[in-house]
């Protein structure tokens, strides 16, 4: 195909009497309906093509979803006069049209994400002689009475899904150009909204799986307020298992109920501690015991959005253990140096004198001091 060659608009014709506006807005209003009930992309292609078929009567729409790197295009759905027939046609080719890959083609590219219908140049013969030899191709224009092809994409302007390609097989066919465009846009925002759907199910996907293969505790809380508008008590909306098993609880123990529910006893010592958080949105460390007698742990709050206060927990109770092991062996050494009968310095690298005992102070005449 020639990319010098000009590419018409087709521009829709007034309609000859009101039953033709009827008829294109009682197709409208069915498809849109059809499309809210679109689960996933593959209903949305088949709408498109259900809705162009039913719409221009006379032609033949394949609907092509575009694919990530954006150099090809993989038929989905395929619709209107004779469809099975053109089906048929190309596995006779050698191919099969459902899921057939064509090269994406650049001349035609700012018309996709324009998402304006656009007539191809040269008709069937040239829009698929790049396929299928040119040959084959006339034979196959002539046999189906292919008189016209139209190309629009499925896009909003910046980004495309894909594009749909209509073949007209009698010259009394008139596209309702404005309808076409309005729908196929609705049909963009319909597979966008999808897409961002799966980005977000994706997202929370990830953030779920490194919450719960987390070594740290965390939980989001939602504050509760009293009358004059403090916090009063807490609800847990998320938790992961290293949250529970610090707590001692099941996540499913915890998520919905308040902190004075799930205990009593400590619920209003961890109200105060999160207090200053939820009201000043400053971040607080902490250190406490959690769990039963002998577990200690460390914890940062901090408020994500107005109203919520979420924690994360570390255990560190071996550090503690081991802090207060150090703690007893520094003890009892000084204990052993200030009642030996030998004097005792230790002198750094520095040449300062850093530690001695009471026999070096006797036998030296100096004070510790």
């Amino acid at each position: 195909m020639s990319e010098s060659e000009p590419r018409k608009r087709q521009e829709p014709r007034p309609a000859e009497d009101p039953i033709g506006m009827s008829f294109a807005d009682r197709h409208f209003a069915d498809a849109a309906m059809a499309l809210l009930g679109c689960r996933n992309d593959d209903d949305v292609y088949e709408v498109i093509a259900y809705f162009i078929a039913n719409i221009a009567p006379g032609t033949v729409a394949i609907v092509n979803e575009i694919t990530p790197d954006l150099e090809w295009l993989v038929t989905r759905k395929v619709a209107g006069l004779d469809a099975s027939l053109l089906v048929k046609a190309a596995t006779l080719a050698g191919f099969d049209l459902i899921g057939k890959r064509s090269a994406v083609v650049s001349a035609y590219w700012d018309e996709w994400l324009s998402g304006t219908l656009t007539r191809i140049p040269g008709g069937f013969v040239e829009f698929a002689s790049s396929e299928v030899p040119r040959a084959t191709v006339q034979t196959a224009a002539k046999v189906f009475g292919i008189t016209d092809v139209f190309t629009i994409g499925i896009a909003n302007g910046s980004n495309a899904f894909g594009n749909v390609h209509i073949f007209v097989r009698s010259p009394d066919v008139v596209l309702p150009t404005d309808v076409i465009e309005s729908f196929i846009h609705h049909c963009y925002s319909a597979l966008a909204n999808m897409a961002s759907t799966r980005r977000l199910a994706e997202s929370a996907e990830r953030n779920q799986l490194l919450l719960d293969s987390m070594v740290e505790g965390f939980a989001v809380h939602e504050i509760i307020l009293d009358d004059d508008g403090k916090p009063c008590d807490y609800r847990f909306l998320d938790a992961n298992p290293a949250f529970a098993a610090l707590t001692g609880l099941k996540v499913e123990d915890l998520i919905g109920r308040t902190i004075r529910e799930v205990s009593p006893e400590l619920g209003p010592l961890w109200i105060e501690r999160y207090k200053a958080v939820a009201m000043t949105g400053i971040v607080s460390r902490f250190e406490g015991d959690v769990g039963g007698p002998g577990r200690h742990f460390e914890a940062l709050a901090y408020s994500p959005i107005p109203g919520q206060v979420a924690v994360l927990v570390s255990d560190i109770t071996e550090r503690k253990q081991a802090e207060i092991a150090l703690k007893k062996s520094e003890s009892r050494q000084k204990v052993v140096l200030q009642t030996a009968m030998d004097g005792f310095w230790l002198i750094g690298s520095d040449g300062c004198l850093l530690q001695t005992n009471d026999a070096y102070c006797q036998m030296s005449g100096y004070s510790e001091h």
